[in-house]
């Protein structure tokens, strides 16, 4: 999927290329937490263990 995303930005200024590849990153990491949020909900694993 990022070098999708990457090879979509070929045609952009270098530093809208960038911003817009981190959006994108920003978004996936987002949707990859939620989805393991719900994951854990549904094993009845509400919260990460916290370290000391």
């Amino acid at each position: 999927m990022i070098t999708h995303i990457a090879a979509a930005q070929v045609d952009k200024e270098p530093d809208e290329a960038v911003e817009d590849l981190r959006r994108e990153i920003v978004a996936l990491h987002s949707a990859q937490q939620e989805f393991l949020m719900g994951v854990r909900a549904d094993l009845g694993i509400a919260r990460l263990p916290t370290t000391g």
